[in-house]
Parts: C-alpha cells; structure tokens; sequence
C-alpha cells in the first residue's frame, strides 16, 4: 500500500554507493497535533534507491520540507553480539513530489530578482483590465532593447492579443443575460 508523508529532512542530504547504484538514507520529521490541541513530532526513517536516491541528494537538503510516497517496510537482523532478532521500520521512497515551499519559493524568487545577467531587473506589469496583455520589461539583461525580431514578434502577440480579446468582449455583450 502507497501512502504519502510530508515532513522536514533532519539530516544532511547524502547518497552513498552499493553494488548495485547508490541509496540514501534519512530521517523525516512529521507534525501532527494530539487530541487536547498539543503539537506532537514522529521521526520517519527513510531510505530510496537509485534515481530516486540521485533525485533527493540533488534538489533538497538539511531543513528542507519534502513530500514523499512509498511504504513503510520493516528490516529484521540478527545482533551479532547478542544473537537476538533486531527490528527497525522504515518509509521506503518511492517517488518524490515537488512542491515548493514559501520559504524557498521567496529564496528562489529573490536569487532571480538579483541576477542582472538574466534580465530580471524589472517584473512585468500586471494588466489594468482582463482586456490588455501584460507588458514586457524594458531591459532584458545587459541589453537596453530587444532585437527588432523580438520586438516586431512581441507588437503582432501583443496585436493579436489586443484584437481576440475585443472580440471575446464584444461576444460577451451580445449574450443575453
């Protein structure tokens, strides 16, 4: 059975090599309230192979919030000291699901506001009415205008935009309502 977990990564994200790829071994943090109200944290031990194990070690890291499926399995072994049978449960991952948290979505967003060389210096104008497309910014990158291709490219979207939303307008008023 497939179940999901969302939580937080508790250790440092790191991968390491078996005969047969690599797998990564974690643990999450899931939170959850009891029944008075009182906030109550589980550790989840994980592990993933492979591309999956590539996929975590490349895009998340220590403190990161992730969101994971697969299915809890336990792994039983013998104590080599004591001989008794010893039993640990873990998630095994099986697929990872994007999705970005706010905390890294305004890290992401401020990294691109400050990269000159990508021409984010200015975020494009949101429109004054559903009518008008949105303008593009004046500077892209280290150049003052765009090409005349671009620019000849962008006036006939910008032209066609103008012209079906006229009509889609004008459509809308002859719906008796």
């Amino acid at each position: 059975m497939t179940n999901t977990l969302i939580g937080t990564l508790c250790q440092e994200v790191e991968t390491k090599p078996t005969q047969s790829g690599c797998i990564f071994t974690n643990s999450i943090a899931v939170n959850k309230k009891d029944s008075q109200g009182n906030q109550k944290t589980t550790f989840i031990a994980l592990k993933a192979w492979n591309g999956t194990a590539e996929l975590i070690a490349k895009w998340y890291s220590k403190g990161d919030d992730i969101v994971i499926s697969g299915e809890l399995n336990d792994e039983v072994w013998q104590d080599q000291q004591s001989g008794q049978d010893r039993r640990k449960t873990y998630f095994y991952v099986n697929q990872v699901h994007f999705v970005r948290t706010a905390r890294k979505l305004a890290q992401h967003l401020a990294g691109r506001a400050n990269d000159n060389n990508l021409g984010y210096n200015q975020a494009p104008q949101a429109p004054q009415n559903y009518n008008q497309a949105p303008q593009a910014p004046q500077k892209y990158g280290n150049y003052d205008h765009m090409p005349d291709t671009v620019t000849n490219a962008v006036a006939k979207h910008n032209a066609q935009s103008q012209a079906q939303a006229q009509n889609t307008a004008q459509d809308l008023d002859e719906i008796p309502f």
